[in-house]
């Protein structure tokens, strides 16, 4: 049989033909498509790849929040409008193999069940009777987020008292919490900077005298008395601008604008300031940015507490003679530094600690006394290490912070600022409950306000429960909860304050944290509800993303 000369030919061709692969069939497939089509093919694509990578990078590394409430500020702005509050980047990634740290700014799931209520409302999930009000998924559980700062961890024994939080120590005894430096320096709070109120110079002498120099301030020293400042150190905060304002005594409201660094107004034909909360009543405009409604618009009852921890800072320009500035409590923990034109020498409680034979003059210098602790910078730098000092109560007369400027001479500053620490006020189950309970009992004749009063006793009621069921004094949480269940019976010593005391301390249980809003006044935090899960917490804040980028410590 003749072989077919073509047939080796045809053979070789088949051999090299390939079947084309299934991406050469899909993009042949593409390519037959209209163009419309292919442009909204790719864009799916583009899209659904963009969705899971960020879900992804949402779930397990980083997420974006905004702060709703004030409870945080100046740390962390809070409104209820989108525009106006911080937006935050919060750490996922890192946080699960770091963990949560104490003084931290921590993101967390709230840690009491709620549902929505009547017109969109939120209320507990949980019934005074026990019964539940969550139901999937015709009523399910909300799941709020919350940001504040986590102050206590697992196994902490704590009391809050004179705006700061204690520790138990190894030896048994109690002693503040001292903040991290980077922590405090973005904890403290401008309450005095010369120059920003023009016609506000709260510094008041008798024979010495201060007056207004450059961008500065001269201070001429004739007697030992010297010169103090007078504004009163109470734990105030407002946001800049509007605010209304009327004499204690009764009268009309007027708006002015103040803020923390301007706190002059005028109201009629009288002058005031937003630190005189004994002559005039202070209110908010609106509550729409607290994170508790119940607290209402007066700034008056809420910060009225007096603060201890204060930072001075100033740069001296011209010194003559021998001068000194002294921040103290009372006659207590007295931080002087005594300056001369050659040479200057820190001292606490007439103990020289640190000095050298070379001006100050240009240096900016600050000194502070803060978690029980003095402290001196120059330039940004540690002179000493810093050293302890007495527990005091900054409402006593006796131990009231003060700061004044003595000596013979003359001394001439510039950048001359007053910083107050976060003041952590007692609130909630730390404080009083028995006024609610009257006031409960006296509420017979409203039902509305009955029921809103029984709303927030029951609330107190189950944080109560928690935290007695850890207090860290066997015998006084064995009394407690003894007195919790004759409760029925008329017997209220369960509403007495709790952690505010080394005798009535709480040890935090395994696995909890302790949060507090750096807002102390007007926050929503544990003190309200008790402790949070660690399966709660979500991540740290790193930084605000919107409306300007910085960082949080």
């Amino acid at each position: 049989m003749t072989a077919n000369a073509d047939e080796p030919e045809s053979e070789n061709q088949a051999a090299e033909t390939v079947a084309p692969t299934k991406r050469e069939l899909a993009a042949e497939f593409e390519s037959a498509q209209p163009s419309w089509q292919q442009t909204i093919n790719s864009l799916c694509e583009s899209w659904i790849f963009a969705i899971l990578l960020a879900m992804i990078l949402r779930q397990f590394f980083v997420e974006a929040y905004r702060i709703p409430s004030a409870s945080m500020e100046p740390t962390l702005y809070g409104d209820t409008a989108f525009m106006k509050a911080d937006h935050v980047m919060v750490d996922k990634f890192a946080f699960r193999f770091t963990g949560p740290e104490r003084w931290g700014v921590t993101v967390f799931q709230y840690p009491i069940p709620e549902v929505t209520g009547r017109n969109g409302g939120i209320i507990g999930a949980i019934q005074s009777d026990g019964s539940r009000l969550d139901s999937f998924p015709m009523r399910p559980q909300l799941q709020r987020n919350f940001v504040k700062r986590l102050v206590g961890m697992p196994g902490d024994v704590f009391f809050v008292r004179h705006g700061d939080l204690y520790l138990q120590q190894a030896d048994g005894s109690f002693a503040v919490s001292p903040k991290p430096a980077h922590i405090q320096e973005a904890l403290w709070l401008p309450i005095y900077e010369h120059g920003v109120d023009e016609s506000y110079v709260p510094w008041q002498g008798t024979a010495s005298t201060v007056r207004a120099q450059d961008e500065g301030l001269l201070f001429s020293l004739r007697d030992e008395p010297g010169i103090r400042f007078t504004q009163p150190l109470y734990n105030v905060y407002v946001k800049p601008g509007l605010i209304g304002v009327r004499p204690m005594l009764g009268g009309n409201w007027e708006q002015v604008e103040v803020s923390l660094l301007k706190p002059t107004f005028r109201y009629k034909d009288r002058e005031g300031s937003l630190y005189d909360l004994r002559n005039w009543q202070i209110n908010r405009l609106t509550t729409a940015d607290l994170d508790r409604k119940d607290y209402g618009s007066s700034l008056n009852d809420r910060m009225g507490e007096l603060v201890g921890d204060v930072r001075l800072g100033f740069i001296p320009d011209v010194i003559t003679g021998s001068v000194r500035w002294q921040l103290s409590h009372g006659s207590s923990n007295v931080l002087s530094l005594e300056l001369t034109p050659e040479s200057w020498r820190l001292s606490l409680d007439g103990q020289t600690i640190a000095g050298e034979k070379t001006s100050l003059k240009g240096r900016q210098v600050h000194l502070a006394l803060v978690d029980n602790q003095a402290t001196m910078e120059v330039d940004g730098v540690p002179v000493m290490a810093p050293l302890a000092t007495t527990s005091v109560d900054p409402r006593s007369s006796a131990t009231r912070t003060s700061i004044r400027l003595a000596g013979s001479g003359e001394l001439a500053c510039s950048a001359l600022t007053l910083d107050r620490d976060v003041h952590y006020s007692v609130d909630g189950i730390l404080s009083d409950e028995r006024p609610l309970w009257t006031k409960r009992l006296n509420a017979g004749s409203s039902p509305a306000e009955f029921a809103q009063i029984e709303g927030i006793r029951h609330q107190r009621l189950t944080a109560r429960a928690l935290f007695i069921d850890a207090l860290a004094d066997l015998d006084v949480a064995q009394k407690m909860t003894k007195s919790m269940e004759m409760r029925d019976r008329g017997q209220r010593e369960w509403l007495r304050p709790l952690g505010v005391s080394p005798e009535t301390a709480f040890r935090i249980p395994e696995d909890a944290y302790l949060f507090l809003g750096d807002n102390s006044p007007f926050s929503s935090d544990s003190r309200r509800w008790g402790w949070v899960p660690g399966a709660n917490l979500r991540g740290q804040v790193v930084s605000v993303v919107f409306p300007r980028m910085r960082f949080v410590d």
